[in-house]
């Protein structure tokens, strides 16, 4: 099959902010729809828009949006099939019929799981009806980490024929979050041409956990060669076919850890972080003044690491993520290393991932900072993290009306299941401070993590922003995800004190740089987005035509 041609391609002038990301659902939506109104204009582009509105609904076939883009998309002739074009047609008409929306979104998030099944089982029960209440509430379901749930919902849904490959999707959905990942691909593959993009996608998933990294790039590349506009298709399969070699000694590096009466969740991490993965990396824990017994923990667990290799720093009183960081960094074993490595105090540790991290650090021994993607500890998988960029212009939601916000992330999906997209290498912005490597020979060039932001929130992203501004290239490679137990502190914060510092340390972040400052990082960042993806995606159909 030939490669892609070249404008297969989305145009850049006409959707100036694809490469940041197609992949938040709004977003998603909202561009295959103005996609779709511009090919009225523009015959040229009526490819292009079909594409964008197949795989649209299929990430998405539970949505009435989605379905009727779909439906728009296909009156010169169905765009995924008439399989697809039937279910949207159907699922759209029983989408209209009234429900008491508010009551059940209150209902939802009041926690009281038993009392919303109660309710629900005997409506997904009904015939003709049954399915609408499934679609409703389907995203519930899988986030409940319950994983008997969903699929017991399916099974309980009175579906009618014309919606029975919509029950076998999300059938194919729960096994791909819950199941074993060879259940997984039998139940994925088995899917109708209807759901054709998406099958591939996660067939290539689970074949990558399976360890058949061939089949998994085959899959990835039938898929882009299907729909070569999608940014994260390109980066996904230039990663593939690009991995970084793994490290194999790690004797040049400091993994740092710091933490606040998290007793056990740090002891987990720091057995994880023990063992034949460390490479030979020294590492340092720092005890920001505990009173849960931290401190008696850390001792016992020294036993685990060879002779000298952990050092342990116990400070009377909490000083704040930032002085921590920048106490750990002052470490004279620190200061002579190559890299220092910062860890969250709650993540779970994918084998080889220190190997991953170093590698790609050395395969770009320009980048002052290197981050990976964060994914939730339980299932299902959901995205924490992954590139952060800047939007152009003030395109953001303001955190305070009348205050001049300049400082506006695109969060690339943050909270949604995570089907793999997001495995990528690329420089950014910003990447996660749950995990990340920073080069020692930088630390002077960029500087140590600003004391103003203390507590916590926002300390990292403020020392991206200066190392950008320094010259000094942050990386982000998705091919690492670690898993994080916790979420951030802003998602966490619960109370008005909480919610208060977050917003404090916001108002902070937006006084240390002009909007001239963040405007010429916004769109050298985005021109930088653009070229990259135009290199991978040549660099990917020579390839490919050659092969």
């Amino acid at each position: 099959m030939p490669a892609p041609s070249p404008d297969a391609a989305a145009p850049r002038h006409l959707f100036p902010g694809l490469p940041l990301g197609f992949e938040e659902p709004d977003s998603r939506l909202a561009l295959s729809r103005r996609t779709l109104a511009m090919a009225a204009e523009n015959p040229a582009l009526e490819p292009l828009a079909r594409g964008m509105a197949a795989w649209t609904w299929q990430r998405d076939p539970l949505s009435q949006g989605t379905c009727r883009l779909l439906l728009e998309a296909g009156q010169n002739g169905p765009a995924c099939g008439e399989t697809a074009n039937v279910l949207a047609q159907r699922l759209d008409a029983l989408l209209s019929l009234p429900f008491p929306a508010d009551d059940w979104q209150a209902l939802m998030q009041s926690g009281e799981h038993a009392l919303v099944l109660r309710h629900l089982l005997p409506r997904l029960r009904t015939p003709g009806t049954g399915a609408a209440w499934l679609a409703r509430t389907w995203d519930w379901l899988m986030r409940l980490g319950r994983a008997d749930l969903p699929r017991d919902m399916l099974e309980a849904t009175a579906w009618e024929p014309a919606l029975l490959p919509l029950r076998d999707r999300l059938l194919a959905e729960w096994t791909f979050f819950y199941a074993a990942s060879d259940e997984a691909l039998e139940r994925i593959e088995a899917l109708g041409e209807c759901f054709g993009h998406w099958r591939l996608l996660a067939a290539c998933e689970a074949l990558t956990h399976l360890g058949r990294e061939t089949e998994a790039r085959e899959r990835l590349e039938t898929l882009w060669r299907r729909l070569p506009w999608h940014p994260h298709l390109t980066l996904k399969l230039h990663a593939l076919r690009h991995a970084p070699a793994p490290a194999r000694d790690a004797s040049d590096a400091v993994v740092l850890l710091y933490s606040w009466n998290k007793r056990d969740l740090l002891r987990a991490t720091l057995e994880g972080v023990a063992g034949p993965d460390l490479l030979g990396a020294r590492v340092a824990v720092l005890d920001n003044g505990s009173t849960d017994g931290a401190g008696d923990m850390l001792r016992q667990v020294r036993e685990r690491f060879p002779e000298g290799a952990l050092e342990i720093v116990s400070l009377p009183v909490n000083v704040g993520a930032p002085a921590a960081r920048n106490w750990l960094l002052s470490l004279p074993r620190v200061r002579a290393a190559t890299h220092a490595v910062f860890l969250d105090d709650d993540v779970v540790l994918p084998k080889g991932w220190l190997a991953r991290l170093l590698g790609t650090a050395r395969a770009h021994p320009e980048a002052g900072v290197v981050g990976c993607r964060i994914v939730s500890a339980s299932a299902p998988v959901c995205l924490q993290s992954a590139d952060y960029n800047l939007l152009p212009g003030r395109q953001g939601v303001e955190s305070f009306p009348g205050f001049p916000e300049n400082i506006h992330l695109f969060d690339n999906t943050a909270s949604g299941l995570d089907l793999g997209l997001f495995s990528y290498v690329r420089r950014t912005l910003s990447v996660s401070g749950c995990c990340h490597a920073l080069r020692v020979s930088t630390l002077d060039t960029v500087g140590d993590f600003d004391l103003r932001l203390s507590p916590t929130q926002f300390d990292d992203l403020e020392r991206d922003l200066r190392a950008n501004l320094a010259g000094v290239p942050v990386l982000y490679d998705g091919g690492l995800a670690v898993r994080h137990v916790q979420h951030s502190s802003l998602a966490r914060a619960k109370s008005t004190a909480a919610v208060g510092q977050v917003l404090g340390n916001k108002v902070k972040l937006e006084c240390l740089y002009d909007q001239e400052q963040i405007k010429s990082l916004a769109e050298s960042g985005l021109d930088r987005l653009w070229d990259d993806l135009a290199v991978k995606e040549r660099e990917l159909r020579a390839e490919t035509a050659s092969a």
